[in-house]
């Protein structure tokens, strides 16, 4: 997985290492309240961050200034 500080220097990219890295959205919805939803694409906040998955597996996360932060994210939405 890369975890990358994104072009805006606001947000982390999270793009998946294989193709078949799919997150699971039904257990997202069951945890997060959900801002907006299309079938490709949810945001939500997770604590004060504004996070956007894709279907895909992609993950970007806003107002985050920290790898670190972005990481323990990204363990929770791939892991539980």
């Amino acid at each position: 997985m890369i975890i990358r500080r994104c072009s805006t220097k606001g947000a982390f990219e999270v793009i998946p290492d294989s193709k078949d890295s799919k997150l699971d959205f039904s257990s997202i919805k069951d945890r997060f309240k959900i801002n907006f939803e299309i079938p490709s694409l949810i945001i939500f906040d997770f604590d004060v961050y504004s996070v956007s998955c894709f279907k895909n597996g992609k993950i970007l996360i806003k107002n985050c200034d920290s790898e670190t932060v972005a990481e323990k994210i990204v363990e929770v939405l791939y892991n539980g």
